[in-house]
Formats: structure tokens, sequence, C-alpha cells
């Protein structure tokens, strides 16, 4: 036979109750920061051009050593860096290269190499620009995007080139005066009332009358009684004035 007897957990004598009283902790690092640096540093490298040619290009480049140098000190005293100083909010360092936000900067010796890869769809300067701008920066870049793309014909032939309107041309002029006429209202002016314009085509004599609206039904009096005056025309016309058509 067997008894069961009560000892309280909290008895160091005890060992029964030591795991749930005694949890094993392991310290944890937070990666998180590091992690999405990383994945910027990878995503912006343009294709055709690895990480490791940028890392190596940038160890040689003394003017980007001195801003890394610089981002790791604080310290924005020398004069070449006064291009990376305006930006040295924007500005990180790691794992061997510089990163401008989430956009990677180009040394010097790769420069070139990195405006001909995103030149080489023939897209023109601004979607150029524009697919360069989403992975890379230098100083300068939109000028030598636009220099290189200078002499590039399928580039420049790209530009969407503005159509060109016909220039105006003076209607034919009517054979005889009160040929043909031109109607347009003007208004409404303060008191409510419209004016009902009418123009001689050949002589560009105006006639004017005061309606109340714009209707058929107000104008036709008024045409008439301008033709009971100078007689019918043989054409009226009007400014996509759906009333006279």
């Amino acid at each position: 036979m067997c008894s069961n007897s009560y000892k309280p957990g909290r008895n160091e004598a005890n060992p029964a109750d030591y795991l749930s009283r005694h949890l094993f902790t392991q310290p944890t690092k937070d990666n998180d920061g590091e992690n999405y640096i990383r994945y910027v540093t990878n995503t912006a490298v343009p294709n055709a051009l690895t990480l490791e040619e940028v890392r190596d290009a940038t160890s040689q480049d003394s003017q980007l050593q001195a801003v890394m140098t610089a981002i790791t000190t604080g310290k924005w005293t020398a004069n070449p860096l006064s291009t990376y100083k305006t930006l040295k909010d924007e500005l990180s360092a790691h794992d061997g290269v510089i990163l401008r936000q989430n956009r990677i900067v180009i040394p010097e010796v790769l420069q070139e190499q990195v405006v001909k890869l995103a030149h080489a769809s023939h897209q023109g300067v601004v979607k150029t620009k524009q697919l360069i701008r989403e992975k890379v920066w230098f100083p300068g870049i939109d000028k030598m995007v636009e220099d290189h793309l200078k002499g590039c014909l399928p580039c420049q032939a790209s530009v969407n080139i503005p159509k060109q309107r016909d220039p105006l041309h003076m209607s034919p002029l009517p054979k005889r005066p009160w040929d043909e006429l031109y109607v347009d209202f003007a208004g409404p002016f303060p008191t409510g009332e419209h004016l009902l314009i009418v123009i001689d085509d050949y002589s560009r004599f105006p006639e004017v009358e005061i309606v109340n609206s714009t209707s058929a039904r107000s104008m036709t009096p008024n045409l008439n009684h301008i033709f009971a005056r100078f007689g019918t025309p043989n054409v009226l016309k009007s400014d996509n004035f759906t009333i006279v058509r």
C-alpha cells in the first residue's frame, strides 16, 4: 500500500514543483532592425550587379569611406562631405555599404554601370529616372541619366511629342451682306435678362435685342423683328447653339 502526503511547493526542500516555479529563460536579441536593413541592401541592388561588388567598390571609394566614418562618429566637418552632410539624417551604414533611406548609395566607379542597367529597356528619361530612383542614389544621378540618354535614339523616340493643332483658318467671306448671320446670347445680367446678339458675317454689323430668357419662344419674336427690318438671311450660324440648329 501507499499513502499520499501534501508538501507545499514553496518549500525549497521539495523539488517536485521546481520546473513550474523556476522557468528556464534564455536571453533573446531583437533583430528586426538588422533584418530590415539586410533586406533593403539585398533588394536595392540592381540586377546584374551584386551586393559584393557594391561593398568592394565602397571600400575603395575614399569619399564614401569618409561618409561612413562620419555616419559612425557623427562628425561631419570635412568639406568634401558637404553634399552628404545635408542628407545625414537619411543616411545609414550597414555591412560595408551606405544607404539613403531604403536606397543604396552607389560608389563612383559603379555609377555609370548602374545607369546603363536602368537604361537597358530604353524607356526614356522620365521612366529611367523613376526606375533608378526606386533602388539607388548618388550625387548628380539625374544629370547623369539625362546626359547618358541624350544620344540614345530609341529613348528620344519614346518621348511623347505633343500633337500640333492645325492653325485657325478664316471662314470664307459671304458673297453679300446679311447673307450669313451669327447668333449668340450674353448674360444673364443682374436684372435676369439676356442679350440676343446677331452679327452679319460679311460686314460685322451687330444687332442686339434684350430678351427675358434663352428659350426659342423668347428668341423667335426678336429674330422676326430683326429680319423684318433687314431681310431674312440664307444661313443662321451659332456656336453649338442647339436652339437655332
